[in-house]
């Protein structure tokens, strides 16, 4: 399963960023990016439409911690899920792709970037507060 959800991942890197996009012919933002991956290997979520790049009072969080398993960075897998706060609060996610030898992360990047990418979890989203969920009911 996790296999199949990080080559659906990567079956997206190079689409374009969308705000609020959920097609793959339009384009994703980072929820929509998982949103896609996930149905797309039959695990139903709930979608975020409608939340702000800057949400406020803890939506994106909450709506994560209801309907994703949190995960310790030392357990952390490919096919994992990470959350950072980039400004404030929680509001962005993307798919851990690899974990060896270094930790990937691919999701939707707006501004001059506008594209699904795929690379290092490098110094500086590893500096953002984040956290590591995986889709309820995959295997450990």
């Amino acid at each position: 399963m996790r296999e199949d959800l990080v080559k659906t991942m990567n079956s997206i890197v190079g689409k374009p960023f969308k705000d609020g996009g959920r097609n793959i012919d339009y384009g994703f933002d980072c929820v929509g990016a998982i949103v896609y991956v996930a149905e797309k290997n039959g695990i139903q979520v709930k979608d975020l439409k409608g939340y702000s790049q800057t949400p406020s009072n803890g939506f994106f969080l909450e709506a994560i911690e209801n309907n994703l398993e949190k995960v310790k960075k030392e357990n952390v897998k490919a096919g994992d899920l990470v959350i950072f706060s980039i400004l404030s609060e929680f509001h962005h996610i993307g798919m851990i792709t690899k974990t060896e030898p270094q930790m990937w992360i691919a999701h939707a990047v707006s501004g001059t970037t506008n594209k699904i990418v795929d690379h290092e979890f490098g110094q500086y989203w590893q500096s953002k507060k984040h956290r590591f969920y995986k889709f309820k009911g995959i295997e450990e």
